[in-house]
């Protein structure tokens, strides 16, 4: 977490000192906002339990 928390706020002195447009702004924001859902969806994915195989789906040998 610490690692995307510095990758997100490290641009923000180089877009204010440099007058950044809206697009830029706008970019950044979209790079931020796409790179929390993907570590929320990572770690959502982190909780669920396993998958386990059971022999009674199609194909099985029993």
């Amino acid at each position: 977490m610490p690692l995307l928390l510095a990758a997100g706020v490290l641009p923000v002195p180089a877009l204010l000192a440099a007058d950044a447009p809206a697009v830029a702004w706008g970019l950044w924001g979209a790079t931020a906002i796409a790179a929390t859902l993907v570590y929320a969806v990572g770690e959502a994915l982190c909780d669920l339990p396993p998958c386990t195989r059971t022999g009674s789906g199609a194909g099985s040998q029993t």
